[in-house]
């Protein structure tokens, strides 16, 4: 057995995890809201986790062509861009050296069903009217003045404002609200990256069957 199949299990878990991760926040029509949300771990959750793995922060930049998906971790940094208007998606990391953007499609998010959702009123949070939906169990507060943001998860009438974190019961909240358009130079990928698909990815290191 090759030594870089060992490798499979870890690689391919993590990257369909990214591509997951990516995927339910992606959504095909370009989003109204442009501008940064920051979101920060809401305290008494944050101080009962493995902060080792959950992010010091989540920001989110809409521009007019395009979304950045970034979790900070100490000095790591988790970018998922996508490009509703091409319809594709890029995964930015870094695996054994090599700097890489594993490209997909956009895949939609299903509809919330009307019996499976019940809205209320909620507090404002980072100076945006909010109110609160509930589906399939889990809770999510959106904005009533923001629409719905092509990066967010999951599925909500608006731009959502707190959420649990990848089903953790870790929930982050937006801290923050810049309605100033984000930089062109942050929905570009770097140039030291190279583009590539799961197939590609899986040649490059060996991990096809024989």
């Amino acid at each position: 057995m090759k030594q870089t199949k060992a490798l499979r299990l870890p690689l391919l878990t993590g990257i369909f995890a990214c591509c997951l991760l990516a995927s339910v926040r992606a959504q095909t029509p370009l989003p109204d809201f442009q501008g940064v949300i920051t979101y920060l771990p809401m305290s008494d959750d944050y101080a009962e986790s493995d902060t080792r793995t959950t992010p010091d922060r989540i920001i989110v930049s809409s521009g007019s062509h395009g979304v950045r998906y970034e979790e900070v971790l100490g000095e790591d940094r988790r970018v998922v861009l996508t490009f509703p208007e091409r319809e594709v998606q890029y995964v930015l990391f870094t695996f054994l050296g090599k700097r890489l953007a594993l490209i997909s499609p956009i895949t939609d998010n299903p509809a919330i069903g009307a019996l499976d959702v019940a809205t209320s009123d909620a507090l404002p949070i980072a100076g945006s009217p909010a109110e609160r939906i509930t589906t399939n169990g889990e809770t999510i507060i959106y904005s009533t003045k923001h629409r719905l943001n092509a990066a967010q998860l999951p599925t909500a009438p608006g731009l959502v404002l707190e959420f649990n974190y990848q089903n953790t019961g870790m929930r982050f909240q937006a801290s923050q609200i810049d309605e100033q358009i984000p930089d062109d130079a942050l929905f570009k990928i770097p140039a030291d990256y190279q583009i590539t698909s799961l197939e590609e990815l899986q040649q490059i290191f060996g991990l096809q069957e024989d």
